[in-house]
């Protein structure tokens, strides 16, 4: 398999412009390598670039699973994990947005 490559500094900007905007301050992005399994059919996992950052409580990640291929997820605790709305965007914009909405939606049914 060949390797996946890092975000580059447009991504980067991308992730970062979209979540400052989001929380109306800078928010700080820590950069992870995550194994992933790129198939559903192959059990092999990848080693994946990923962006991490943390607010109200919420543990928000976005992995590089390719060229043009993000995926998302955000959790409280190891128990209370919720992926993006679709398994696979080609925009980190996109990504972002969706994990946005549904914990925004989480955070009201809670409140």
């Amino acid at each position: 398999m060949e390797p996946i490559a890092d975000f580059d500094s447009d991504e980067m900007a991308i992730i970062q412009t979209v979540v400052d905007t989001r929380y109306r301050c800078p928010t700080p992005l820590n950069l992870a390598d995550v194994e992933v399994q790129l198939e559903p059919s192959n059990p092999a996992r990848q080693n994946c670039a990923a962006v991490h950052w943390l607010e109200n409580d919420a543990n928000f990640i976005v992995i590089k699973t390719g060229n043009e291929r993000y995926r998302g997820q955000f959790f409280y605790s190891p128990s209370e994990i919720f992926p993006a709305e679709r398994d696979e965007y080609k925009q980190p914009a996109e990504c972002i947005h969706s994990l946005l909405k549904i914990e925004a939606n989480h955070a009201l049914k809670g409140a």
